[in-house]
Parts: structure tokens; sequence; C-alpha cells
């Protein structure tokens, strides 16, 4: 269970000011009286956009059983040759609710119906004017009636005024009803971006489930043959499971597949759009191949692998919540070393590497369109570790211990896309925009740590003192849309160059 709150400080609301003015060239007192007119009352919204105070809050919970059955089975088919058999039964069960509310008067804002009315209230006296001189020549001097010219005929000719008023206003009204959806016709819409904290339907509901039952068989077949007393060969193949999950945060949205039907059966709510709820199971398959070697002092491993997962679960952090995808298929080609040596005594060196090639298969409906054939992010392509001890034996019994790694990974993406660049005038969705937005952030690992120990054996007691990050190698961990700032981008950093001391005792 998670309780979740947010509440706005005192400077949120002249924050809120210098958006109004960027996104609808009002000041926040002025949208407020405007939005309050477009709703049937001028003064019902001033004071209330971006006030202190709570702006959201809920209650999610989920409850999850689950039972796994598995065992693993040796079979020595000669003295060298060994088949390995092994199966892992899985049920899963989960029970998700969320009992969401928002508060913040902006944020439940319809801003397509305010729009729309916008539209009809600054079109129709023009189109009035223009309706005037087309249905009645005779009224207007020119082409477009003037104030003065529509007070006289409207007096002077009252039922017919209607009849033309009335024309006018539908023709406008037609409009917009085709356009209050348009960036470019509703003024209006630059402002959603400001609304943080958007209704949803909570689940269970009349459309949707709250409750997910999977449950899955997944097995190993491997088979070792031991070349000589040192080394060893292995292939194997496996499957895995994950069952399915839900997204308990304030993204929470029906799917797309879902959401005129929870729209119909939720007619009040406002800005109700699609998002996620759950991700259903995903299941993965291995196929690998080995080398292991052991020369008393030396010690290596090498292996190839290819790993598909399909469904796979993708969450991608907005910066307010989280959104979760099925992506149809990923693949990953991959080779894997790892050794160890002990050349004298005192100190023990490894190195590990990694090489990997991984892609999308298949994603069509990821957080920011179709990404099927793209390279996932946040895979590097090489990671290297090396590192080294020298554990120093002293007369007294005690130890000295030196430790050192470095880490390298190479450059790689950040994040698949930003959701917050997409654009639905654009012919793609803004999914090339979206892509690039977050293309030009990279990161690439240079992180080299260290620490020296003091183990006093006898009285169970060890002092270090250590350093991480010593290189100061700066990158970022995540990347995300900034909330309520459109174009704007935020991040997490790694931790700089840290340094330390630690204290350990044994009972």
């Amino acid at each position: 269970m998670e309780d979740q709150q947010v509440n706005y400080g005192r400077d949120f609301r002249p924050f809120g000011n210098v958006l109004t003015n960027q996104f609808l060239g009002q000041s926040l007192t002025q949208a407020e009286g405007l939005l309050g007119t477009l709703s049937g009352n001028p003064a019902q919204f001033i004071g209330t956009f971006f006030a202190a105070g709570q702006v959201e809050g809920g209650r999610f919970t989920l409850d999850n059983s689950a039972l796994s059955i598995f065992g693993q089975f040796d079979f020595e088919i000669t003295d060298r040759l060994t088949l390995t058999l092994g199966g892992n039964y899985t049920m899963d069960e989960k029970v998700g609710t969320t009992d969401y509310q928002t508060f913040g008067t902006f944020s439940n804002l319809d801003l397509v119906v305010l729009g729309n009315r916008a539209i009809v209230a600054q079109g129709t006296p023009g189109a009035i004017a223009q309706g005037l001189c087309a249905n009645v020549p005779t009224a207007c001097a020119g082409n477009v009636a003037t104030q003065a010219e529509i007070a006289a005929f409207q007096m002077a000719q009252p039922a017919l005024f209607g009849q033309i008023a009335a024309g006018a206003q539908a023709q406008v009204q037609a409009f917009a009803n085709a356009n209050d959806q348009n960036p470019a016709v509703n003024p209006l819409l630059a402002a959603q971006s400001l609304q943080n904290f958007p209704r949803f339907v909570n689940i269970p509901n009349a459309i949707e489930q709250n409750e997910t039952d999977d449950e899955e068989f997944s097995y190993t077949v491997r088979l070792a043959y031991d070349i000589n007393p040192d080394l060893n060969v292995y292939a194997s193949y496996a499957t895995g499971f994950k069952a399915s999950s839900f997204s308990l945060s304030r993204d929470s949205r029906p799917t797309a597949a879902n959401l005129a039907a929870v729209r119909a059966a939720n007619p009040t709510f406002n800005n109700l759009t699609s998002g996620s709820r759950f991700a259903a199971p995903e299941t993965s398959e291995v196929i690998e191949f080995g080398l292991k070697g052991n020369w008393g002092k030396y010690s290596a491993n090498l292996t190839g692998f290819r790993q598909d997962i399909d469904n796979f679960q993708s969450n991608v952090f907005t910066g307010q919540g989280f959104i979760l995808a099925n992506a149809g298929k990923q693949r990953t080609y991959g080779v894997e070393f790892e050794s160890t040596a002990n050349p004298i005594d005192p100190l023990t060196v490894s190195l590990a590497a990694t090489w990997l090639d991984p892609s999308y298969v298949s994603f069509p409906l990821s957080s920011v369109g179709d990404l099927s054939g793209l390279t996932p992010a946040g895979i590097p392509e090489w990671t290297v570790i090396i590192g080294g001890q020298w554990s120093q034996p002293l007369g007294n019994g005690d130890t000295l211990i030196a430790r050192s790694t470095y880490t390298y990974e190479s450059e790689s993406e950040i994040v698949d896309g930003l959701p917050g660049f997409l654009d639905d005038t654009l012919p793609d969705g803004g999914r090339a925009q979206a892509l690039a937005a977050s293309a030009q952030f990279t990161r690439q690992v240079d992180e080299l740590s260290a620490s020296l120990t003091y183990v006093f054996e006898d009285a169970g007691f060890e002092f270090s003192v250590w350093g991480r990050n010593l290189l100061d190698d700066r990158y970022f961990l995540s990347l995300f849309d900034s909330p309520a700032q459109p174009g704007s981008i935020s991040a997490y950093p790694n931790q700089p160059r840290t340094y330390g001391a630690t204290a350990k005792v044994r009972f």
C-alpha cells in the first residue's frame, strides 16, 4: 500500500504566472477571469489556480500471491558428460486498486471544451458581420458590417437579424467542433501542459478489472562436457517468465483500446487520456554456449548467448509518474568474459568484459511511438570491469586490505525518446522529434573507486577509508520531460567524487 500526496508551495503561483504569460499571453489573474467567464462565472476561479495547498493525493494498493514449485536434476551420462534438467511452475495473482483524487482547480478544467467556447465567442461577431452583408447587401456599406450597421439592422428587423445571427453562430460552432483539438485554432490547448495532475478513472471500474491471474512453466536444459579436469564446455537452453505488472501511480491510465468505453462510462471526467494500467506477462528464452576453465590460481569463463524477451515490460519515467507498456519482442546477442588471477598470495586481480547487441524486434506501442528495429536505450555495447585486491597479513594477526575497481561503459543513449515532445499536428505524431530530443543526451561511464581496510581480527572490528568515482566522471542516470515546462528536459546526475569512512563490528 502506498499513500501519495503532493502540495503546491507558496512560490508555485508566481511560477504559474510566468507560465500562463508564456503559453496564454495573459497573467494568471487574467487567465482565471477568462476561463471563469467561459465557465459561466467570471469570478469563480480568481485566486485558485496553482494556489498553495494540496493539489493531489491518493492511495494505491497491491496484493500479490505467488506459488512456485521448482526442481533441478543432474544426470551423468558418462564420466565427462552431464545433462541438467530443471523446471519451475509459477502461479501469480495480483489485485491492484487506486483511489486517486486531484484537487487542483486548473488541472480539472477541460481546455478542449472551454477552448471551443472561446472559438465561438471570438468568431461569432465577425461571422454575423459577414453574414449580414452577404444576406442583406443594402444593410452595410462594405463586405463586413460595422457595429453601427449591425445595431441599426437589429433594431429595424429583429426577426431577420435573429435568423442571420443564428446561422452565423451555427457556422462558427461547426468550425469550433471540428477544430477545438487543433492547437493552431484552440488558443487554450497550449496550457494543457500546465495541468500537472489530471484526473483518471480509478480501478476497478465498470470497464477495467483490477485482477490478474498468471501461470507458466519454465525450464532449463543444459549439457556440459569436461574436456579435461581443468576445462569444461557447455550449451544450454532456458525459458523464463515474469508475471503481469500494474501501474499504480498518478500516471495510471486506461489503455488506448479501452479509452472510448471508459470515457463513455465516465462522461464527467475531464482530460482523460490513454496510457498504461498494467503490462501483460513477459516470457523469455536464452540460448547459451560457454567455456569454463580453472587452473588453480587462474580461472576464466567465456560465454556467448542470444536472449529473446516476448512482451518485454517497459517502464518509462515521465517526471511525474511512469508509463508501463509491453514491447512485442526485445532481442539481445551477447558475449561475456570473466577471469581472476592470483599470481602471488597477497594479490588477486579480476577482469570482466561484456559485449551486447540489443534491439527491439517489435515495439509498435511505446510511449513515443513505434521503436521497432531500434536499439534500446540504457544498454551499453561494451562494459569492462577491472579490479584488484591486495590482502596483506600483519604479524599480529590483523590484515590490511587495499582494493580498487575501474568500471567502463561505452557511450549509449539514456532513454528511448521523450514523450513530452510528441506533437499530434506532425505527420508522424512527433515521433522523430521525441527521439531526437533524447538522442542528444548520451552516457559514458569511466569510474574508479578504491578503499583501504584495516581488519582487527581478534576484536572483530574493521575500519575502512574509501573514495568513489575518483575521476569525478559526470553523467546522467536518467532523463525525463520537465513537469509543467514543455520543451524542457530534466535529468538525475550520478554521484560526484565522494570520500568517506566506514566502521564495522562483528558480534
